[in-house]
């Protein structure tokens, strides 16, 4: 799929007021008073969502670059996998959305520990937005989720004391 400069110039337009937002959540993040009796502070999530915020735009920029790049020097855009069908993606979607409904209530309901269910979920994820899975593959998405799911434990046990 081939995209029109100006639908990349509404793109670059759209980062640009993002990476605004951003700028303004780390500047108003920095601007709340720091905590006396606390390790991190009420700016700490401004800040991490500026700093996210500006990551994400960095990693979209880098694409718009790669796909301008690809149609300047005649390349074909898409990888391996090829074109995606229209169907495929919205099905994905949706069950992107049913995965995550399903995980929130999980949580919620607390029927399963944490870093279970958050493995479970990641490793689900991975699978279905991978694309062709391979033994291999399938191994390095479920070592990722095991190894998330439990940093992020430990980061919230223990650097925010919140208990999951």
């Amino acid at each position: 799929m081939q995209r029109s400069s100006s639908k990349i110039g509404a793109e670059l337009i759209f980062l640009l007021i993002v990476a605004l937002v951003a700028a303004i959540s780390l500047y108003g993040g920095a601007a709340l008073p720091s905590p006396v009796f606390e390790r991190i502070g009420s700016g700490a999530f401004p800040f991490a969502l500026g700093i996210a915020t500006l990551a994400l735009v960095a990693v979209k920029a880098a694409i718009l670059v790669i796909g301008v790049r690809q149609r300047r020097f005649g390349e074909k855009p898409g990888g391996s996998d090829g074109p995606v069908l229209q169907w495929q993606r919205h099905g994905r979607a949706l069950a992107m959305l049913v995965l995550t409904a399903a995980y929130l209530w999980i949580l919620s309901q607390s029927l399963v520990d944490f870093r279970v269910s958050t493995s479970a979920y990641l490793f689900l994820s991975f699978c279905l937005l991978g694309g062709r899975l391979s033994i291999r593959k399938v191994l390095v998405m479920l070592a990722a989720s095991v190894v998330l799911a439990v940093a992020m434990d430990f980061v919230f046990r223990h650097l925010f004391y919140v208990d999951l």
